[in-house]
């Protein structure tokens, strides 16, 4: 079976979050409670996708009780960086590429969301690659927020 990172694509994922919502998560803490920074694995649509065609396709060998294969990219990394790249990315596709200032965040009251994402997990996808001879499009979250930002704006 399948065990997909987090999931972004076209209208999901930081690319369509408010630029509000980017610069608020960006001046949050990174780190978890003991101080660690918390990383995040992720995986575009369209890679999804190509792993199970590649699943469906491949002459896989049969393992009892069945293999569990994770599907994300090659790059698991802090939240932040993910989050200041697409913030990057939405300036730039405004034509702001030049603005380095952070803008201040909103100062009315929100609940946060409790984020799903409480665990600090890197997680690998090498199974996948060696047993279906797959290989992701987007090897890290650079190349497929760049890959929306070209398509989706």
């Amino acid at each position: 079976y399948f065990r997909c990172g987090g999931i972004y694509g076209p209208g999901r994922g930081p690319l369509f979050s408010p630029l509000e919502s980017l610069t608020e998560s960006i001046s949050s803490p990174e780190e978890d409670d003991v101080g660690e920074v918390k990383y995040v694995n992720r995986i575009i649509v369209d890679d999804i996708c190509s792993a199970i065609l590649s699943g469906a396709k491949g002459n896989r060998p049969y393992y009892s009780g069945g293999r569990a294969y994770n599907l994300v990219d090659d790059d698991p990394s802090p939240r932040r960086a993910v989050i200041a790249e697409a913030r990057r990315l939405i300036l730039a596709a405004r034509g702001d590429e030049g603005i380095t200032e952070e803008t201040t965040p909103s100062t009315k009251k929100r609940r946060r969301r409790m984020s799903r994402g409480t665990g600090n997990k890197r997680c690998i996808n090498t199974r996948l690659k060696a047993e279906y001879g797959w290989t992701p499009a987007a090897p890290s979250f650079r190349e497929g927020l760049l890959h929306l930002s070209l398509h989706e704006f």
